[in-house]
């Protein structure tokens, strides 16, 4: 499988969910092969820091809209924990009333 079609799955988006307006992004880091420098084979990375200040990529989570209440609550009790203050709301997109 190429790495377009991977990608390709995580940018499909439902109509039905296209008020929402976000933004994703994506970070692929594939490995080199055959990568010598001074006659040394380069190991492959493992992983990649980004510095990225996340209250600026998120404005507010929306949960589900048939997700149990205990799930909210965990989620406002996450982003509690890990100092953030991210709105948290539960989608309405299935409110006909």
């Amino acid at each position: 499988m190429s790495i377009g079609r991977s990608i390709n799955q995580f940018n499909y988006k439902r109509t039905s969910f296209e008020h929402e307006k976000e933004l994703r992004l994506f970070h692929v880091d594939l490995p080199i092969p055959h990568v010598i420098k001074n006659g040394i084979p380069r190991e492959p990375l493992t992983h990649k820091h980004i510095d990225i200040d996340i209250s600026e990529l998120i404005n507010e989570i929306v949960i589900a809209p048939f997700a149990d209440d205990w799930f909210k609550t965990m989620v406002e009790s996450l982003t509690k924990k890990l100092n953030l203050n991210f709105k948290t709301t539960k989608s309405e997109l299935y409110n006909f009333f």
